[in-house]
């Protein structure tokens, strides 16, 4: 890599990407950084902040085990797997 090559593009994560400030970070990393995923269930994020932006993912899902209520048990989120070089936890 020379100093006129562009720099590499990077997959950035970010949990909570449908909230006010996951979403404005998500239009800034996809802006000059390359991909972003977003994770959110969307329980109080809008996907409508990540309407329209290219570069940018939203996966709607839980991160973690869903918490244990009356009536509900424990479920555990199936898994999943992309390549990430960056995560952001907002």
């Amino acid at each position: 890599m020379t100093a006129s090559d562009p720099p590499p593009r990077r997959q950035c994560l970010i949990t909570g990407g449908a909230g006010f400030i996951g979403a404005a970070l998500a239009r800034e990393l996809a802006r000059g950084a390359g991909r972003v995923t977003c994770l959110d269930a969307c329980s109080a994020g809008d996907p409508g902040r990540l309407a329209g932006l290219e570069r940018v993912d939203l996966v709607r899902r839980f991160l973690n085990l869903m918490p244990a209520r009356k009536g509900w048990g424990t479920k555990r989120a199936a898994p999943f797997e992309f390549h990430i070089d960056e995560t952001f936890h907002v």
